[in-house]
């Protein structure tokens, strides 16, 4: 599964959901601080994250601003209870031809 998320750049985000549009449509137009925060945090699959992963959260949280952060996560949560495209859709989208 790493090799095959590692073919794709960017923060691993399900687009055709409504919050998660948002949060790659602001990290864009945000710019390199927010999407390397999406990126570094998109892939986090330990059940504790390491204090290397801790570390370098808190440096790329602190260059976006915490505030700032906290206000557009509340705005994605809100978003997350919106529909998005159905799971079995989503699956046929990236299976070969």
């Amino acid at each position: 599964m790493r090799n095959l998320l590692a073919r794709f750049p960017g923060p691993v985000l399900n687009p055709g959901e409504p919050w998660a549009d948002a949060a790659l449509k602001e990290a864009t137009t945000a710019g390199e601080p927010w999407q390397r925060l999406l990126e570094h945090a998109a892939p986090a699959t330990a059940d504790a994250p390491s204090a290397k992963w801790r570390r370098t959260g808190s440096a790329l949280l602190d260059a976006v601003g915490p505030e700032e952060t906290r206000r557009a996560v509340l705005r994605w949560f809100r978003l997350a209870e919106l529909a998005g495209p159905s799971r079995s859709s989503a699956v046929r989208t990236f299976q070969p031809m």
